[in-house]
């Protein structure tokens, strides 16, 4: 499941693990989505400004890689 990540306590310790030094910011325009299955296995960090998307970070954990989750339907 893919939803609209409201706790960022719970993500914003695994972006800055990858990412160091990475901070979700209150930028109205940064998004975060995480994809779940009992606990958070991916984290997508991205921006919609006016008509255009962009993706700032993707985070797979690791016990997750190498699965094929990002070819299920």
């Amino acid at each position: 499941m893919i939803k609209q990540e409201i706790n960022l306590d719970k993500v914003s310790p695994i972006l800055n693990e990858y990412f160091h030094g990475y901070q979700i910011s209150s930028d109205p325009f940064e998004k975060v989505a995480v994809y779940t299955n009992k606990g958070i296995i991916g984290i997508i960090s991205y921006s919609i400004i006016y008509e255009r998307g962009e993706i700032n970070y993707i985070v797979t954990l690791p016990d997750y890689r190498n699965k094929g989750i990002g070819n299920q339907h």
